[in-house]
């Protein structure tokens, strides 16, 4: 038995072959000729394709970043060690060991914490956070009889050290110390870091590429109108997504160079898209779908 094709209104209906994800990221980046095939697909399977992208290289970028905080969260136990100071809790005041303040802003701390750790358990509390709300940078203070975060934007939360006791793990604990801090500190919550920069990078991606893509869009859009190419605002966004391939892989490898390159591959990955953009819509405008939806 042999299949024929549809016949709509009189016309042959064309079959349109799905292109797989691989090789739209191949042609992407590689053949921009080929952007007018991908575009048959419609605009809504280019916005599938570049969330799928932007998924993937969110959760491997997640995933990495989790690892370097787990590889440093080793490094941390035993700074944490070695330069915390002996503590004693008696009668609701923690006392310190020695009469200074210990300042524990070591890198290691900043990258787990993103701030700094000071034991002062003679200072008034309120004279600490008098010193340190206006500081800028996330802060950890263990005064005589508080405990208190101050975060980057000088938000103060204060606890009793009566609170951690009745919140601790286990019924056994009665008292704190340099080991219950140092404990404390050290377990981190890698599925509670995880999901922080899973959801950050994805929103972060998703905004950048779809608002980005919007503008220069338009930009070649109205440039289109005014030379009379036939083309429709639809056919050159879904053709811009495709060619933001590069600005998320570029955005993905920017969190692991040197800083000194840093800014050649941001200007790399905001100028790349146009030239790849325009280029497409150059060599495929006569090759566009009559009906794109």
């Amino acid at each position: 038995m042999t299949m024929r094709p549809k016949i709509l209104g009189g016309q042959m209906e064309a079959k349109t072959n799905k292109i797989n994800f691989f090789k739209k990221i191949y042609f992407s980046i590689c053949k921009i000729k080929k952007y007018g095939e991908l575009t048959k697909e419609g605009l809504k399977r280019s916005a599938y394709y570049i969330m799928d992208l932007i998924l993937i290289i969110s959760i491997i970028y997640s995933a990495i970043l989790t690892l370097q905080m787990k590889k440093n969260a080793n490094g941390l136990q035993e700074y944490l060690e070695q330069n915390f100071p002996d503590l004693t809790y008696q009668d609701n005041t923690l006392t310190s060991e020695g009469e200074g303040r210990a300042v524990l802003d070591d890198k290691l701390v900043k990258i787990n914490f993103g701030g700094q750790l000071i034991i002062d358990t003679v200072t008034d509390y309120e004279a600490l956070i008098d010193e340190y709300k206006n500081s800028g940078e996330p802060t950890i203070l263990l005064t005589a009889n508080k405990y208190i975060t101050i975060n980057s934007q000088g938000n103060i939360a204060t606890y009793d050290y009566s609170e951690i006791i009745n919140t601790a793990e286990t019924e056994e604990q009665t008292t704190i110390g340099k080991d219950y801090f140092v404990s404390l500190f050290s377990n981190i919550s890698y599925s509670y870091y995880f999901f922080g920069y899973f959801t950050g990078s994805l929103i972060g991606f998703s905004i950048v590429i779809f608002i980005y893509n919007f503008i220069i869009s338009g930009v070649i859009f109205v440039f289109c109108k005014i030379k009379k190419v036939k083309v429709k605002f639809g056919e050159i966004y879904s053709m811009g997504l495709y060619a933001h391939t590069i600005s998320v892989l570029g955005y993905f490898i920017i969190n692991f160079v040197p800083a000194s390159v840093v800014a050649y591959i941001q200007l790399f990955t905001l100028l790349l898209p146009i030239g790849y953009l325009a280029y497409a819509v150059y060599v495929n405008k006569w090759v566009m779908p009559e009906n794109f939806s």
